[in-house]
């Protein structure tokens, strides 16, 4: 019983790390990076780089869906952009000019479902 518990804990102590390593990773990538649930369409995760595009702290982005975080073009852009990726597999790219935080940008974004 007792090396089971002790073989769980390393188990946890490893996925602990592991995440630790792939959120920091993910944080400094020099792109947005943001992960919505499928179904309910909250956003799960933003970079660094996503925050500042945006001009809002990660804690008035994740749990929320776009509507309640973006403007309504940049909403309508990334929901428009998920639909399109929920319907069919394979890499969706998408090119416009939006007003965000940093001024009037031209996103060029990718999404697919996992």
């Amino acid at each position: 019983m007792l090396r089971a518990r002790d073989l769980a804990e390393a188990q946890s102590t490893q996925k602990t790390a592991l995440s630790k390593f792939l959120d920091n990773i993910i944080a400094n990538i020099p792109s947005c990076v943001i992960v919505e649930d499928a179904i309910t369409r909250e956003i799960l995760l933003v970079n660094d780089r996503t925050q500042q595009l945006f001009g809002l702290s990660k804690s008035l982005i994740v749990n929320k869906r776009p509507h309640e975080c973006m403007s309504p073009e940049l909403s309508d852009y990334f929901n428009n952009l998920a639909d399109v990726a929920l319907r069919s597999e394979g890499m969706h790219e998408r090119e416009q000019l939006l007003m965000t935080a940093s001024g009037e940008r031209i996103l060029h974004t990718r999404a697919h479902r996992d």
